[in-house]
């Protein structure tokens, strides 16, 4: 939010059934920078806050529809308001027992009517500097969220290419094998021959592959999720290979890395653009990076 009392505007929906004690509240905010939406049950006023996400809620306690303590446990159970501060006033529920029943519903504040200016002014002061300071903080840990999973992208892609590196050496590796059992004219069997190069990548992927699934799922598992939610119909190596796609490797590198062939994994790439609905003029890897871009 970032904003001061004396220069920024701020939003405060006030909830109440009788339109002269929202009037009360609005003069004695007055020269504020407030900006007021109203409402005149809690029902009204849920909704109102969903859609507005206001800076501040003042409701009163008792009123028609839906009352002030269903209110406020309504507007902690969404995850949109549950941060909100609210303040409840009343003109009836005065005790302390009263006092804790709003706080255990979930009020950040509790003021008593008659409306006192300098209280009201000094209970709304404390509610926003509050709300700023929870905005602040959730700040700062989203932006620690998002450096730890920039960190293990950026793991993850480094594991990724030395992997697609190695088997790069293993094919190198393969074909000279190959070559040299053909030129030595071995009697082996061709088939026998294969057998073994097969059983050898296997292996390979094998040792490889673990350390690299870890990381992929420790850093894609929202990603992964998502795509799910979106396309349920989406296989196990159709997610894999969307991944590896949005972390901006090449066929070739992906081909490298699962020891498929590189026809094998434009095939992949053609069934995964049909599995995922794109049009034709569109390219994959920025369709998967915009969906990657929702979370």
């Amino acid at each position: 939010m970032n904003k001061t009392m004396s220069v920024a505007r701020y939003t405060i929906l006030i909830i109440d059934d009788e339109q002269e004690n929202i009037g009360i509240v609005q003069r004695k905010l007055a020269n504020r920078q407030l900006h007021f939406l109203t409402a005149c049950n809690g029902r009204e006023g849920l909704s109102l806050a969903l859609s507005s996400l206001p800076d501040l809620i003042i409701l009163d306690w008792q009123m028609p529809v839906m009352n002030g303590l269903e209110t406020v446990k309504a507007l902690r159970s969404e995850s949109a308001t549950s941060a909100i501060p609210v303040i409840m006033m009343t003109g009836v529920m005065k005790d302390s027992e009263h006092l804790q029943t709003a706080f255990d519903s979930g009020a950040s504040d509790f003021i008593r009517k008659p409306i006192d200016a300098i209280e009201l002014r000094s209970r709304v002061n404390a509610a926003i500097a509050l709300r700023e300071e929870q905005e602040k903080r959730q700040q700062l840990e989203l932006k620690i969220l998002r450096d730890e999973i920039e960190q293990k992208q950026q793991a993850l892609t480094e594991a990724s290419v030395q992997l697609a590196h190695n088997n790069q050496i293993a094919d190198r590796f393969i074909r000279t094998i190959r070559t040299a059992l053909i030129e030595l004219k071995q009697r082996r069997p061709e088939q026998e021959i294969e057998k073994e190069i097969t059983k050898f990548r296997r292996e390979m992927f094998s040792a490889n592959w673990p350390s690299i699934e870890t990381k992929f799922k420790e850093t894609h598992t929202l990603f992964i999720a998502h795509l799910i939610k979106r396309f349920p119909g989406l296989t196990e190596n159709e997610l894999k290979l969307a991944v590896l796609f949005t972390m901006g490797l090449s066929t070739r590198d992906i081909s490298a890395i699962t020891f498929v062939s590189y026809e094998g994994i434009r095939k992949a790439r053609t069934r995964l653009r049909n599995a995922l609905r794109i049009e034709p003029d569109t390219d994959l890897e920025e369709f998967l990076k915009a969906i990657e871009k929702e979370l």
